[in-house]
């Protein structure tokens, strides 16, 4: 019997699939509204992946939730993670 893959393991396949990135690392940090997983990739890259309810998070809401964060990256004082795009420019 074919076990079913863990949703690391499935989100882990996803960004090697529709991102074209390589993973060395991937580590699993929370679990609270959303799954957060620490991101190594071979080129050095480090990301945080969050996976959340499809139910709880509408496209809608994360498109607005990349516009915020997109526009909250261009305060010089503020450090923040840049939304990674799909090879073909997609942010969500």
């Amino acid at each position: 019997m074919t076990r079913s893959p863990s949703l690391g393991e499935a989100a882990r396949a996803l960004i090697e699939a529709e991102y074209g990135l390589n993973v060395a690392r991937f580590v699993h940090l929370a679990t609270h509204s959303n799954v957060l997983y620490r991101v190594d990739l071979t080129d050095g890259r480090r990301l945080v992946l969050r996976v959340g309810e499809v139910a709880a998070n509408t496209r809608a809401n994360l498109e607005i939730e990349v516009a915020w964060l997109s526009s909250l990256r261009r305060d010089p004082h503020l450090n923040l993670a840049a939304p990674v795009p799909t090879p073909d420019g997609r942010l969500v």
